[in-house]
């Protein structure tokens, strides 16, 4: 079982002003290629069998200045994954000035979803904040989890949203991974956790 929570990278609803329409990871063309999708394609084939997957948005832990507790159904589903990988920081309230605070309450957010027996996988900040990444990454050994860190990823232009793939034309929107980005998170998170989870017999 693998769930996924973060901001609009891992999902986002409709948004027909930005010339977005998409019910799954921004700028990325269909819900199978968003890093979610392509993350969940890796360990299907690595243990053999299909893979139940979930994403949950849960930004508004970023730009609240207090704490904001997940839905039960989220804690419940989560604590029971094999793998909950944790996307969250881009959009932090006061950006690497509030790393700290943010940091504080991403733990309190890990110690609730982290699995009882699975794997916690924290992912750094896809626009490069960072102060922000040393204060996830704390956050995320602090919950025993382990931590991907995206620098260099938005470098690569490829990496970033399509106006052609997507039919979105916001420069918010493009400025998300497209597939090729959404394959490099995901094949960082893969690379770093897959040898801990179960392969095929």
């Amino acid at each position: 079982m693998l769930t996924t929570i973060g901001n609009s990278i891992t999902f986002s609803q409709p948004d027909p002003q930005k010339g977005w329409s998409g019910r799954w990871g921004m700028a990325a063309t269909a819900e199978a290629s968003d890093y979610s999708g392509q993350l969940s394609a890796m360990l299907a084939a690595q243990v053999g069998g299909q893979v139940d997957l979930q994403r949950f948005n849960h930004a508004k832990l970023e730009r609240s200045p207090t704490y904001v507790a997940p839905e039960p159904a989220l804690v419940a589903r989560a604590n029971r994954s094999d793998l909950v990988v944790v996307e969250l920081g881009d959009n932090a309230l006061n950006g690497d000035e509030g790393a700290q605070d943010f940091g504080d309450r991403l733990a309190r957010l890990l110690a609730e979803v982290r699995p009882a027996n699975g794997n916690l996988v924290c992912v750094g900040t896809w626009w490069r904040k960072g102060k922000l990444d040393a204060a996830i990454r704390t956050a995320c050994i602090r919950e025993g989890g382990t931590f991907v860190n995206l620098a260099g990823f938005l470098d690569r232009p490829e990496n970033r949203g399509s106006a052609a793939a997507t039919g979105a034309t916001d420069a918010g929107v493009l400025s998300h991974p497209g597939d090729a980005g959404m394959r490099a998170i995901a094949a960082a998170i893969f690379q770093a956790v897959g040898a801990r989870l179960p392969a095929k017999r």
